[in-house]
């Protein structure tokens, strides 16, 4: 089980993220400047730092997933038998909601977003 950190949070840098992307998946380049551009909208807009911190923390995962071989090629497999749902059982949906979140949270507690529970 893994639980969101509180303290010793690692300090994401969008810019860092963005040079971290252009070296292993640049295809992915506009999505990244076009959510940050609404994150960052959004921060301003409600003088809210979370939508910022959000998404700065979701690529942080990304990257993590990118970086990782066995962790993207798994990803690239669940996706494309997700993208085929007429051949699949409930069943089968669920084992591959499954294997994503278990990738996901994985790689959110290599990022630094979450801990794992003792």
């Amino acid at each position: 089980m893994a639980t969101r950190t509180t303290s010793t949070r690692p300090v994401f840098d969008p810019r860092t993220l963005r040079a971290q992307l252009e070296q292993f998946a640049p295809d992915r380049l506009a999505q990244f400047d076009e959510g940050r551009s609404q994150a960052e909208a959004k921060s301003r807009a409600h003088t809210d730092p979370e939508p910022l911190r959000a998404f700065v923390e979701g690529w942080a995962v990304e990257m993590e997933i990118v970086k990782r071989a066995e962790w993207r090629e798994q990803m690239r497999r669940l996706s494309e038998r997700r993208a085929n749902p007429a051949s699949g059982t409930l069943e089968e949906a669920r084992q591959i909601a499954a294997e994503v979140s278990r990738i996901r949270t994985e790689a959110a507690c290599a990022a630094g977003v979450l801990r794992k529970r003792a």
